[in-house]
């Protein structure tokens, strides 16, 4: 039951995505106001159904949930949502695997961890991926490939969001001292609506969707996405989940083909699969 939760979530955080892509001109501070706002009612619902309201007393928790998590997810929400708007959700997508690379040195910095031997070969296999996506015509010259990658005006800023993701995971790990994860991610996401919904107040920027149908579609599929996520893990250990819902890079490539015409399907399926492997072997390793 889980494996078939972590397909579905996989599923609606790619359809999440296809949907970004087809807002190009929308702020990504409003597209994220959309989603915080239907994720917090369904946390809140998750909290009361699985878990424990809890309001820390300690101000540590506090100081590391407003001043460290706060701004690093705020960062990451922004980067990841404004790549998909620039760039083909089939070599986006799938780049989101390299928070591998930089959770490696950030968990040894901060919990002592070393990956095994399978391990550094997922690690291998993460860094082979972008070769293939950025792989398009004539011979497999290596240079060409990810320099095809890097010219994505997407890649670096979905690179920014895998390093932001990266710090997130580390920092929400320690916040789990004090509370349950499901209530850490309602404090968080409360969080971060308010500072957007401030941010937006300021500036006054109007939140009437420009595309009513594909803002709602995003927000739904989001919405599900959270709700997917928190279950399946209380069905599967994490490690276990989150290698099913990194397939999610695999339906980015289907969805870049079959929604928005994206060539060279094959090949970036190839990169996605490496890449999707390499998390699993990173996991279990």
């Amino acid at each position: 039951m889980g494996f078939l939760v972590g397909v579905a979530n996989a599923f609606t955080t790619s359809f999440q995505n296809s949907f970004f892509k087809k807002l190009p001109g929308v702020s990504s501070f409003v597209l994220n106001w959309y989603r915080f706002a239907v994720a917090l009612p369904i946390l809140a619902l998750l909290v009361s159904v699985f878990s424990e309201w809890r309001a820390p007393g300690a101000p540590l928790f506090w100081g590391i949930l407003l001043g460290v998590s706060l701004p690093v997810e705020l960062a990451q929400s922004y980067f990841y949502v404004a790549s998909f708007q620039r760039s083909p959700q089939s070599i986006i997508g799938p780049l989101f695997t390299l928070s591998v690379l930089f959770l490696v040195p950030l968990s040894y910095v901060v919990n002592g961890e070393i990956p095994s031997p399978l391990g550094f070969l997922g690690i291998i296999s993460v860094i082979l991926g972008p070769f293939f996506l950025g792989w398009q015509s004539g011979g497999l010259r290596f240079s060409t490939a990810l320099r095809s990658v890097w010219h994505e005006p997407g890649t670096w800023r979905m690179l920014a969001s895998a390093f932001f993701a990266a710090l997130a995971v580390t920092f929400s790990k320690f916040s789990y001292r004090y509370v349950p994860p499901l209530v850490f991610a309602f404090y968080i996401t409360a969080a971060l609506f308010v500072v957007i919904s401030v941010y937006l107040l300021l500036r006054r920027q109007s939140l009437r969707p420009a595309a009513k149908f594909e803002t709602l579609g995003m927000s739904a599929s989001y919405g599900f996405g959270q709700a997917l996520h928190y279950v399946g893990l209380s069905l599967l250990l994490a490690a276990y989940y989150i290698s099913v819902k990194r397939l999610s890079v695999i339906f980015d490539v289907i969805f870049g083909r079959f929604m928005h015409r994206e060539e060279h399907f094959g090949k970036r399926m190839i990169g996605a699969v490496l890449m999707v492997a390499g998390v699993v072997l990173v996991a279990f390793g």
